[in-house]
């Protein structure tokens, strides 16, 4: 789960930056932030590393922010053409 966590990191941070359409662009990284504390947890429980699930939350995490930048942003230039 912890892969998973950091793949779907990477590909928030990718499709941050992409005009998305329905929403997939916030979807994404949702389930990956999800992904990563559920593994974070199962792995701290068992007492092995849990760097790579919190490697997969902090990409998440920064491909939400760069998602919700871009939407700011775009929001931005729509008002400003008005």
């Amino acid at each position: 789960m912890a892969l998973a966590a950091i793949v779907l990191g990477a590909i928030s941070i990718i499709v941050g930056f992409l005009p998305v359409p329905f929403g997939l662009d916030f979807i994404v990284p949702i389930v990956g932030i999800i992904v990563g504390v559920k593994a974070k947890k199962q792995l701290s429980a068992a007492g092995e590393p849990s760097g790579m699930a919190m490697a997969g939350i902090i990409m998440s995490i920064a491909g939400l922010l760069i998602t919700i930048g871009y939407f700011i942003y775009v929001i931005f230039l729509i008002v400003e053409q008005m």
